[in-house]
């Protein structure tokens, strides 16, 4: 038999500059946790931001804190504004 050997697997990075692979990521990392609380799953994506990201989306996550389902919410607005601003750039 194969003796387990704990691991610890940290928060994935933020990667601002691929916000939907950064959500997947973080999918990966919350299933193998076996993280499901979507309070909890919200704390531990922001815990990995910098300052920076959470000040500029900081309206998206004081909406998404009192809602049934905060870190899908948070997901799905954040993804959406970076979408509108990068067909803003391109048009």
């Amino acid at each position: 038999m194969m003796e387990r050997t704990p691991t610890t697997v940290p928060v994935p990075a933020y990667n601002a500059a691929e916000p939907r692979l950064w959500f997947e990521l973080l999918e990966v990392f919350f299933e193998y946790r076996n993280v499901v609380d979507e309070s909890t799953k919200l704390y531990m994506a922001v815990s990995a931001m910098p300052d920076e990201a959470i000040s500029e989306f900081r309206d998206i996550l004081i909406a998404a804190v009192f809602l049934r389902n905060p870190f899908t919410t948070f997901r799905l607005l954040y993804l959406r504004r970076i979408l509108r601003a990068n067909k803003q750039r391109t048009q």
